[in-house]
């Protein structure tokens, strides 16, 4: 059997430039789709080693604060103790209802009372006594734990 000599009436010395124009138009197309491929895939990567750079900078300094908060805490619980022994002025002394430590400098050296403030009086009332006046004031310190 001989090779044929067209294909579709048209003689291959025709067809053949024209498909290996074809085929090699193709293969450059593949190269450069192949070359974007690979760029948008380093791109990519680049893009996840960013993002969990920038997560894990992140995550450490969200380790950072809350050991910093917890190291606060421990600090406040240590000198919540210290607080409520300290004297402060009359003028900071809370008017909610709740129980304090007065101290007035008198002629006997001094006067401690456990006084509360009374809405309805308008004034620091005590168990014995109406009216009392103080300079300074404390809370009343936490029961011992055991």
């Amino acid at each position: 059997m001989s090779e044929p000599n067209e294909y579709d009436g048209i003689p291959l010395s025709r067809i053949l430039p024209m498909w290996r124009q074809q085929v090699k138009k193709l293969s450059l197309e593949a190269n450069a789709l192949q070359a974007e491929n690979e760029c948008l895939k380093a791109n990519a990567e680049l893009d996840r080693k960013k993002y969990y750079g920038i997560m894990g900078a992140q995550l450490t300094e969200i380790k950072k604060l809350k050991a910093n908060n917890q190291k606060l805490k421990n600090d406040s619980a240590k000198y919540e103790v210290f607080n409520a022994v300290v004297w402060r002025s009359a003028h900071t002394a809370p008017k909610d209802g709740s129980f304090i430590l007065t101290y007035n400098h008198d002629n006997s050296g001094g006067t401690i009372r456990l006084v509360a403030w009374c809405d309805t009086l308008k004034c620091w009332d005590e168990a014995t006594d109406h009216g009392c006046v103080f300079t300074h004031w404390m809370p009343i310190p936490k029961r011992p734990n055991n």
